[in-house]
């Protein structure tokens, strides 16, 4: 039985024969990217919070990268995926049980300033899988510490909708698989 595109991202977040609750898994997503993304998250009854620091217009909140833990069971996880995968809407993170949703948002929102070479802040938009593919190939180790933190794995959509991109830490770089799919 051919399993749709949904169902076999699914299966590469939680795949099959792990249990369940061996993982957790976030989703950072770029507000920016479409209208519909802060509405869904939250509405959404899922954990979920901006990594922008309050306090902020609504206008600015509606275009803020959010993070949201998913649910393997839950609705929204298939609704997001269906309509965010091949629209660049952000990046999914993969983390032991015990980290929480606040942990892996302190991480998160670290990365998004950083400074130029001539001293100036700048918003980095790291969740856009666009920049994040770019971004991983080129970090040095300690660079990967930083952006990973309780992060095991990143995936992603790759340049086209019918790859995801899986990013590992290792200690000497980033390991990088593709699966492509089927159907």
């Amino acid at each position: 039985m051919d399993l749709s595109r949904t169902e076999q991202i699914h299966q590469q977040l939680w795949p099959a024969g792990q249990p369940v609750n061996s993982r957790r898994v976030f989703a950072v997503l770029d507000g920016a990217r479409d209208e519909k993304i802060e509405p869904m998250v939250r509405k959404s009854k899922l954990p979920h919070d901006c990594l922008y620091y309050e306090p902020l217009t609504d206008k600015l909140r509606a275009a803020a990268p959010h993070i949201i833990e998913l649910a393997p069971e839950a609705v929204f996880t298939k609704r997001l995926i269906e309509a965010a995968w091949g629209k660049s809407w952000g990046i999914f993170l993969i983390t032991e049980p015990a980290k929480p949703l606040f942990a892996v948002k302190q991480n998160c929102r670290k990365l998004t300033m950083v400074e130029s070479p001539d001293g100036q802040r700048l918003l980095f938009r790291y969740y856009d899988p666009r920049v994040m593919r770019v971004y991983l190939a080129t970090c040095t180790p300690e660079e990967l510490q930083a952006v990973f933190g309780p992060v095991s794995r990143i995936m992603m959509e790759g340049e086209t909708a019918t790859e995801l991109l899986q990013f590992s830490n290792t200690n000497t770089g980033c390991n990088i698989t593709t699966h492509q799919f089927q159907g």
